[in-house]
């Protein structure tokens, strides 16, 4: 007897329905579980930005940690790392060459930011946005090392292998699977992934470091590529803006200046070289895939 033989629900197939289904049962059940530790933690009184902090911390592992890998291990059981990419390893040249374009592409998404605040929306959005902002600020006044280091958690760890899991491990790679067309399920779990942060201000560069990162796993052939990735996008701007606040440096991250198109156009040029050397030197995660 196979192992699909012995999932629950009949997963002979794996039929789209029964995946999403399953999907959306897991991720219930995450949220579920983070909503009555996150009513025991409030019900404790506490009214402060540490509690902010930990109520995020619950809602990383919650949301997206646990529902990941309980939807991988229900579907694939012991299959389940290599499934995700979790069991693959990129070379030392793969990874070198996805953290030089996390940097080289920064300059064309702080473009795309641009381009995004031209665009009218309503005035719920905004004011969501403005919440996000002032949130956000509050997350990074880090008074000592200890508060950098545990942004560095918050912000940096936790969402790099909460959200990577979920959107590259699971959705793009399901999507990819059943579409049988890999770019066009990195651009949808893009969309998801930048959709799902309610900040729509920054919907573009965000969907644009999503379709990135989603390059990143499916040409470099593991997910803790992503990770890194998107740890260092993350874990970069957290101590950046700790060594302004303690005067260390003069590089404002909040600063605003105007990117030109040519500017722009330069930085893709440079990051879309760069995925070509990935997808030239690297392991696809699937070498039947056509990408």
């Amino acid at each position: 007897m196979s192992d699909q033989d012995t999932l629950p629900f009949s997963y002979k197939q794996n039929s789209p329905a029964k995946e999403l289904l399953t999907l959306l049962l897991c991720l219930f059940l995450g949220m579920s579980l983070g909503g009555l530790i996150s009513y025991g933690i409030m019900a404790s009184g506490s009214d402060n930005i540490q509690t902010t902090k930990l109520l995020l911390v619950v809602q990383q592992i919650t949301i997206f940690i646990i529902p990941a890998l309980l939807f991988s291990y229900i579907i694939f059981r012991k299959e389940a790392g290599r499934e995700m990419g979790l069991l693959s390893f990129a070379s030392a040249r793969i990874v070198f060459l996805s953290l030089m374009s996390i940097f080289t592409i920064s300059i064309f998404i702080q473009y795309s930011y641009q381009l995004n605040q031209l665009l009218p929306m309503p005035e719920w959005m905004l004011k969501m946005e403005e919440e996000g902002k002032s949130l956000i600020k509050q997350i990074l006044v880090m008074d000592n090392i200890q508060d950098l280091i545990f942004n560095i958690l918050l912000i940096g760890v936790l969402p790099a292998i909460g959200e990577e899991l979920l959107f590259r491990g699971v959705i793009q790679k399901r999507l990819a699977e059943h579409l049988k067309r890999p770019q066009t399920a990195i651009w949808l779990s893009a969309i998801i992934f930048s959709a799902i942060h309610f900040q729509f201000q920054g919907f573009f560069p965000r969907m644009f470091l999503g379709a990135l990162l989603g390059y990143l796993f499916w040409l470099g052939g593991s997910l803790w590529l992503a990770i890194l990735v998107h740890f260092i996008n993350n874990a970069f701007q957290v101590i950046m803006y700790y060594l302004y606040e303690k005067k260390i440096t003069d590089i404002d991250l909040d600063a605003e200046f105007a990117i030109p198109c040519s500017g722009a156009l330069v930085s893709l040029g440079i990051t879309l070289t760069l995925i070509y050397l990935i997808k030239k030197w690297g392991k696809p995660v699937s070498d039947t895939a056509e990408i």
